[in-house]
């Protein structure tokens, strides 16, 4: 969704942000990614532009993730441009069919071979509560988070190869 008002914010300085939109929003498709992957990063591509906002780094980007077990990802986000018509948050496409959604209140299944989708309504849910109560179990019970550190680096290394991959951008980026 576009994100107006950054120009001398610190999130429009690469010093205070250490890049743009990918690093600042990207993380979390990043880490949903990774869960559902199940595998080690095999190869990471980014491409990244400056469209709309007055920032030192980038407003969109897109990267393509290979896993060592053969699945392949790929983000796309944006503080420029909103979601084209008709995608989703969440896509995943498997050998049995798939699952796809938008925000947190709907979750489609659509079984290979069918054409219309089964949907599945989701409870309304506090996503800030439902944190704060899993990080509180955790620290109570000694439980390893879902999201640690390990995948937390995981996110950061992809965040930066796709970064580096896309090396040049600025300075083909659209000046207006």
């Amino acid at each position: 969704m576009p994100h107006d008002g950054i120009r001398g914010q610190w999130r429009s300085s690469l010093k205070f942000q250490g890049g743009g939109e990918l690093i600042d929003t990207g993380y979390h498709p990043t880490y949903r990614l990774l869960y559902l992957a199940g595998a080690e990063v095999a190869a990471v591509r980014g491409t990244m532009g400056r469209f709309q906002l007055e920032l030192e780094g980038e407003d969109t980007a897109s990267v393509q993730v290979r896993f060592a077990n053969g699945i392949m990802g790929e983000i796309f986000t944006s503080w420029a441009f909103n979601r084209p018509y008709g995608t989703h948050d969440l896509h995943v496409i498997g050998d049995l069919g798939e699952i796809f959604g938008g925000g947190s209140d709907v979750l489609y299944h659509l079984p290979k071979g069918f054409k219309t989708p089964s949907e599945k309504i989701l409870g309304e849910v506090n996503t800030f509560q439902e944190q704060m109560g899993r990080f509180a179990d955790c620290i109570l019970t000694g439980k390893r988070p879902p999201h640690g550190v390990e995948e937390g680096r995981e996110v950061l290394r992809i965040i930066l190869k796709a970064t580096e991959s896309a090396e040049g951008w600025q300075q083909t980026a659209i000046k207006k």
